[in-house]
């Protein structure tokens, strides 16, 4: 082997164990923090989705709820978030989570609605200060995510917003090993 082809395997092998030792302290200092996966279900997909989270990540699980309950019937529900957003509402919520404060990340998930956030969404996470934590969205959705992100970015600018997890609501049951990759892509996976 000579000297230019051992310099560049040398390089090449130093650049791959930094690479490693980054991710696996990123990873192990993931797994040190404390983690809350939030979510809002309308119809059951997205408590699927958060659950499969909680699990692969042992966090602590808390469902957003309406003080109104949204109708059951799709029109009714999608008439009533269109006012919501429209309207810029921030719907009331049955409960808070308690000491907020200790939870580093919190993985927040929602339907797509309107193609974008439910406004519940916007009421959970404006009635906490989330400077400085790290918000990891998943949603579910018809077929079409829109715009979401623009929408929970505004809210969250003063927080890490890292890659969302997006699923089309009817394939939330099967979803777990592309839960599990995007788990693992973000180094959260447990």
């Amino acid at each position: 082997m000579g000297v230019r082809t051992m310099r560049r395997f040398l390089f090449w092998a130093t650049v791959l164990f930094c690479m490693t030792a980054t991710i696996r302290l990123n990873a192990q200092n993931h797994q040190d923090k404390k983690i809350l996966v939030a979510y809002f279900s309308w119809s059951g997909n997205t408590r699927v989705i958060a659950e499969q989270i909680q699990k692969l990540t042992s966090a602590d699980i808390f469902e957003i709820k309406a003080t109104k309950p949204y109708p059951t019937g799709w029109n009714d529900a999608v008439t009533r978030a269109q006012k919501e957003e429209r309207g810029n509402e921030r719907p009331a919520i049955v409960s808070k989570v308690n000491n907020m404060d200790i939870y580093d990340t919190v993985f927040i998930g929602y339907p797509i609605w309107d193609y974008n956030i439910p406004m519940i969404i916007a009421t959970f996470l404006e009635s906490y200060n989330i400077a400085g934590k790290t918000i990891v969205p998943f949603c579910t959705h018809a077929g079409a995510p829109g715009e979401h992100l623009t929408t929970l970015k505004q809210i969250t600018a003063r927080a890490i917003v890292l890659e969302v997890f997006e699923v089309r609501g009817s394939n939330a049951r099967d979803a777990q090993p592309q839960v599990e990759a995007w788990l693992r892509r973000i180094s959260y996976l447990r």
